[in-house]
């Protein structure tokens, strides 16, 4: 008889829970009436802040992969620095279950994209980047903040 001598392994876990981000999004009357409007100033149009759940309850969570979302942020003149490239992203589980903090000081310029208001020609920047969540193989899901494929912040859920 043969002896395997292999232990069980896990590879999926059902979330316990939903999992997302606050985000501004385009204002649509349909969606968004009753709550307040944010202005754009630099696409020049009513936002509205609303919440972006990427995980949810039961949701299967495979261990070791990746789920990226896409997000973006904007900054007055074309070459932001210091203070000014720290941010926070707060991450929720129907309550605050942890704080990315990301300094883009060491994200490449080439990064950042230059833009121009239409109403002004003012010129702002604005840079893409993805959250990225991750359910490790010990079940631990650790959060990231990911530009061009590299990670500049990171954080692991609190439970």
């Amino acid at each position: 008889m043969s002896k395997l001598g292999l232990a069980p392994v896990i590879t999926t876990t059902k979330a316990p829970k939903h999992y997302g981000t606050s985000c501004n999004s385009t204002w649509q009357a349909s969606r968004d009436r009753g709550y307040p409007k944010v202005r754009d100033m630099w696409e020049e149009e009513d936002k509205c802040e609303i919440m972006s759940w990427f995980i949810y309850m039961n949701d299967d969570l495979a261990r070791d992969k990746k789920i990226k979302l896409p997000f973006y942020r904007k900054w007055a003149g074309t070459n932001p620095s210091g203070s000014a490239l720290e941010f926070e992203d707060q991450l929720y589980e129907l309550k605050l279950n942890c704080t990315l903090k990301s300094d883009l000081n060491k994200v490449p310029k080439t990064c950042f994209v230059k833009k121009t208001r239409a109403s002004d020609s003012a010129d702002y920047i604005e840079i893409h980047y993805n959250l990225q969540i991750e359910n490790n193989q010990s079940g631990l899901m650790k959060f990231s903040l990911d530009i061009g494929g590299e990670e500049y912040s990171a954080v692991n859920a609190t439970y």
